[in-house]
């Protein structure tokens, strides 16, 4: 079992929790999506990016593997 330290979790949610992504900000909710993903990615998920509009973040798929369909959607 790993050891908890809050004080690491709060320096690691710091840099989540500056990011200005709210309405209005599409470059901010995607820098968050992106941070969010990130050490899936760094262990060999594949990320998938999409832009649907310029007035929202872009759409990210996050997979473990190429499937035709997905057990689970978030």
């Amino acid at each position: 079992m790993r050891d908890f330290s809050v004080e690491t979790f709060l320096q690691q949610l710091e840099p989540l929790v500056n990011i200005d992504s709210g309405l209005g900000n599409p470059d901010g909710a995607t820098q968050t999506g992106l941070m969010l993903a990130q050490p899936l990615v760094d262990r060999g998920w594949i990320l998938e990016r999409h832009t649907v509009s310029d007035k929202c973040g872009e759409c990210m798929v996050l997979k473990n593997r190429e499937a035709e369909r997905y057990d689970v959607l978030m």
